[in-house]
């Protein structure tokens, strides 16, 4: 099974909307170790920064051996240096992270998900900074 936490559906998998009361408990959509999948893309900023750790331990126990999970997220360190240096002025940052209806409860960085995510047995395969945003994948080796 695969599973997409994103504001844009895509076809052939199962599409969760990126705000909390939806992603917080995936217990009814998939079981554990199930997913092969898992597309988290601009989710982590939707879910209250004290349970960030709750949220990504959920999706581990939710992927099966040899899985991947996908994180594209804003990464606050790369837009923080962006705005300090003068490369994203007021009107752009405000644009990047509140351009979406949904609610922004918290801000992350592409290291602290890596890091937390390795506590967690995953391997990072990838790590992608494009403008203001991160991906980073990792795989739950076997």
């Amino acid at each position: 099974m695969k599973i997409n936490i994103n504001p844009t559906n895509l076809s052939g998998y199962v599409n969760i909307k990126p705000e909390y009361d939806h992603m917080k408990n995936l217990d009814a959509t998939v079981e554990d170790a199930e997913a092969t999948e898992i597309l988290c893309f601009e989710a982590i900023r939707r879910v209250p920064y004290t349970e960030i750790g709750n949220f990504l331990s959920h999706l581990v126990k939710k992927m099966r051996l040899n899985s991947k999970l996908v994180v594209h997220e804003i990464d606050s360190y790369e837009m923080s240096r962006q705005y300090f240096y003068g490369e994203l002025n007021g009107d752009a940052l405000n644009d990047t992270v509140y351009s979406n209806e949904l609610p922004v409860f918290s801000s992350v960085d592409m290291n602290s998900i890596a890091s937390f995510l390795q506590e967690l047995g995953l391997v990072i395969v990838k790590k992608r900074i494009n403008g203001c945003f991160f991906t980073l994948e990792a795989v739950r080796n076997g």
